[in-house]
């Protein structure tokens, strides 16, 4: 709850220093730049790998987890299918559709990353530029590289 909080002060400290316009493009920047990245990760997957990907792994009970991981190539769009894991078991371990949500989000976004990104140590840094003010198109935006 602390995080929630905290999270929200910030939203709101960006809107009072920014603005709504500016703190809203931004935003939607940021939205745009996550799908192009994680898009360009499932097609390079997709091409290296195939689009039908599966995978199983055990609980220390036993009980399987199953993931299907279905790649549209073209779109860069990904089917995450659980069919196959184990029931629901007495104890902590179940996990509500939310936490299987986000912990789907969490692993993409950190493997798109991984195969998209070279960090400083590479001397390369991506970025995204953009002036909310003249560039009143959403998807106005220039994607730069710096050596």
């Amino acid at each position: 709850m602390a995080a929630c909080a905290v999270g929200s002060d910030q939203i709101k400290l960006l809107f009072e220093e920014f603005g709504r316009e500016v703190t809203l493009f931004y935003m939607l920047a940021i939205r745009q730049n996550a799908e192009g990245t994680t898009r360009s990760f499932f097609r390079k997957l997709a091409a290296e790998r195939g689009t039908h990907l599966q995978a199983v792994d055990y609980m220390d009970d036993g009980s399987p987890i199953a993931l299907t991981v279905t790649v549209d190539a073209e779109t860069g769009g990904a089917t995450f299918d659980f069919e196959g894991t184990g029931e629901s078991i007495v104890g902590n371990v179940n996990v509500p559709k939310a936490v299987a949500n986000a912990a789907i989000t969490y692993c993409v976004s950190s493997s798109s990353l991984a195969m998209t990104t070279r960090w400083p140590m590479g001397k390369k840094r991506t970025w995204l530029t953009a002036d909310p003010v003249h560039d009143r198109d959403e998807y106005a935006l220039e994607r730069r590289s710096a050596g």
